[in-house]
This record gives structure tokens, C-alpha cells and sequence, in this order.
């Protein structure tokens, strides 16, 4: 099943090196690739106009002797049309598509191209004994030329992109077997430009050094900072962090912070720190013990339009005369139900987002797909992730 999704910042890389890469520029290698169904290669790299398409499946052994390893790709979709798919734990003869063949786990990408905009639906499924099982689909962020870092382990596989996105999925179905990628039915244009195969990094990351971790402390507000974990060095790279409270996970987060908006006044809260890279390993906790304001010790910072506050300006800018934040919205789109039930939802910015406190200097605000310190509001609703 899927377990979890990510839309963030660019985490931080390591100095993980490849044993393994191709471009295809010269055609598909017999001495590194089993080749499957309908697939070429060219000057623009790997594709397969063909219904059923095709697969290359990597021939050697690995240097390590696993089937554990990261299948690194850049592709670019030209159009809407067909799937590129990642393979792992594959048989020499594996194939998605209308007809497969042989046993694998598949990673398939699905894009629609309108323009200069991208979509994408991933479908994660698996073929053991002729039986093919979706695992697992849905949206994902799409850009026409991308990069994707899909890394195999026993029981547990990744899925990630450089636009941030995230997803991990545990099946142990199948114990042995080879990367590779394949390609059916893409539009003119669409290709895997490069696909490079590194070994699995097995050594976690340091932890978080418990000095560097600051907090700003409110009745029902606690911020948290830390400087970044720094993973080995022939490491994958920090991918997240994970902050747990009192046992649960609260927060899994790209960056260096987070607000827990979830507390309440006057009460005492452990919360742990692990740093973790994208082949799965993460570091020992690092604790952090806070104990809550009294009621009324709220965050200075003055955001939003307030029924008893004074503004200048008129909707949908509005300037708070006495803090001297500036409110501004911007309606966006307007979700629809039957009956004429509709709920409006608008992008909203407020200008304090960043706040100065004798914990230091703070960033509020991020960037999460439109723009620094946007927020994509439902009336005066904002929403409180819990996990992913």
C-alpha cells in the first residue's frame, strides 16, 4: 500500500556515486541489458512507441551481490500518452503493459502534457506467479523534464523526484531480482535522457546535535529549529526528518523546522528528532523536552484580518495599522457540490513571516509550490497535517 507523500523542498545530497550509467545514445548495450518486448535507444536516449512497449533489464551483478540498489533516471515527457515504468527485483524477461511477462515490482508513470503544464499518475504494482497486483496509485507533482531516484530494499521500496515528491511502499513478495526501466506507447519527444544504477547505502546519518535544536515556546505554538544532519560520505543524502511526540509521529519534514500548532497550555511535551536518507536509514533520536506557556502567551506576529483589528485598505489587501502586516488574498477557484453547496478557496500571504524572539531569528513562512509564504485557504480554515 502507500505509506506516505511528500511535496517539499530540495533536501539535502550527500556523496553518493553510481556504479552504473547510460544515455542509449548509441543503441541498447547486450552486454549490460536484457531487452524485452519493443524498446530503442537513440541520440535522445530510451523509448517505445509500441502498445505493449518494452523493457531493458540490467545484466550484470550487482557489485555489492543484493538486490538492493537505487535506479536513478532524467526524463522528459513530450506529450500526453503511454508510461515510463522503473523496475525492481525484475527477472531477466520482466515487462509491464497490456501483455506482462516474468516477475517484478513497477514503478509506472503516466503523464499528460498540456502545454508548458505536466501531470502525472503513478501506479505501483507487482507480478509474482503470472498474477499482476496494483499496490498502489495516485497524482504526483510532474515537471516535462525531471529527475526520479527509485531505491530498492528487502521489503521496502522509494519512489522519489526532484520536485520533492515522496512515496515509500513495504512489500517483501519478492526477494531477488534486477533493476531496470521500460517505456509504452510515449509521445513524440519522450524519453529516459539517462538512467544511472548506484548500491544500496546501508550506514545511517549522524543525528541532529542537540545543541544546535532552538524552540520558541507559546501557550499553543511550539517551534522547533535544528542545524541539518550530515549523512556519510558516500551517502544518499538527507531526505527528511522525522519528529515524533510522546511516541507518534507528529511531522515528517525536507526542512530544518516545524510549528506544532497542536498543543495546549501549561503542559509538558517530549518530542524526537531523526534524520533519515533516502535509501531508509536514519539516525538515533535526538530528544527535546518543552513544557508550554500559560494560557495568553501567544505568538507576537499579528497575521490575518481580525474582527476588532484597524486595517487600511480594503479587500482583498489589507494593512493591520497596528502591527503593520499586510493581508492579502486572492480568490482562486471554487469547489462546487450538489444542491449549490460551495466552499471558495483562496491563496492568502501575510507579510510576517519571519519573527524575532530570544530563540533567534525565525523563518515562518515556506515555499510549498506557489510562491514564499502562500497559503492555499478554504475560508478562514488552515489546515494541520498530521504525518505525510
Amino acid at each position: 500500500m502507500r505509506v506516505l507523500s511528500l511535496l517539499a523542498a530540495l533536501p539535502l545530497l550527500a556523496a553518493y556515486s553510481y556504479f552504473f550509467s547510460d544515455t542509449f545514445a548509441g543503441g541498447i548495450s547486450s552486454t549490460n541489458w536484457y531487452t524485452n518486448g519493443t524498446i530503442s535507444g537513440g541520440s535522445s536516449g530510451l523509448t517505445s512507441t509500441a502498445s505493449n512497449g518494452g523493457s531493458v533489464i540490467y545484466k550484470p551483478a550487482i557489485p555489492d551481490g543484493s538486490s538492493e540498489y537505487e535506479v536513478k533516471a532524467n526524463v522528459t515527457f513530450g506529450g500526453t500518452g503511454g508510461a515510463m515504468t522503473f523496475y525492481g527485483r525484475a527477472s531477466n524477461d520482466a515487462l509491464d503493459g497490456p501483455t506482462p511477462a516474468g516477475t517484478f515490482y513497477a514503478f509506472e508513470l503516466a503523464p499528460t502534457v498540456t502545454g508548458s503544464t505536466c501531470t502525472l499518475v503513478l501506479t505501483v504494482s507487482k507480478r509474482v506467479s503470472g498474477v499482476n497486483t496494483i499496490l498502489a496509485q495516485g497524482p504526483i507533482a510532474c515537471k516535462t523534464s525531471m529527475t526520479v531516484r527509485f531505491v530498492q530494499r528487502n521489503g521496502w521500496m522509494s519512489f522519489n523526484t526532484n520536485l520533492g515528491e515522496r512515496y515509500a511502499i513495504t512489500d517483501s513478495s519478492i526477494t531477488s531480482g534486477k533493476p531496470g526501466v521500460g517505456a509504452r506507447l510515449l509521445a513524440a519527444g519522450s524519453y529516459f535522457t539517462s538512467v544511472e544504477l548506484g548500491a544500496a547505502d546501508r550506514t545511517a546519518p549522524s543525528s541532529v546535535v542537540s545543541s544546535s535544536v532552538r524552540s520558541a515556546i507559546f501557550d499553543t505554538r511550539v517551534d522547533l529549529a535544528w542545524q541539518g544532519a550530515a549523512d556519510d560520505t558516500n551517502g544518499s543524502g538527507i531526505a527528511y526528518y522525522q519528529v515524533n511526540r510522546g511516541g507518534p509521529v507528529l511531522s515528517n519534514t525536507p526542512v530544518e523546522n516545524i510549528a506544532d500548532t497542536t498543543v495546549t497550555a501549561s503542559q509538558a511535551y517530549v518530542y524526537v528528532i531523526y534524520a533519515f536518507d533516502f535509501h531508509g536509514n536514519y539516525s538515533a533520536g535526538t530528544t527535546v523536552n518543552v513544557t508550554t506557556a500559560p494560557a495568553g502567551m501567544r505568538d507576537p506576529r499579528k497575521t490575518g484580518v481580525r474582527p476588532l483589528g484597524l486595517y487600511w485598505g480594503a479587500s482583498p489587501e489589507n494593512i493591520d495599522l497596528q502591527s503593520g502586516n499586510l493581508s492579502f488574498s486572492l480568490p482562486t477557484v471554487t469547489a462546487q457540490g450538489r444542491g449549490g453547496s460551495a466552499v471558495p478557496l483562496r491563496m492568502s500571504y501575510n507579510s510576517q513571516n519571519w519573527r524575532k524572539d530570544p530563540g533567534g531569528v525565525w523563518k515562518i513562512g515556506n515555499d510549498v509550490g506557489f510562491g514564499f509564504g502562500w497559503k492555499m485557504l478554504a475560508g478562514s480554515l488552515t489546515p494541520v497535517y498530521s504525518g505525510w
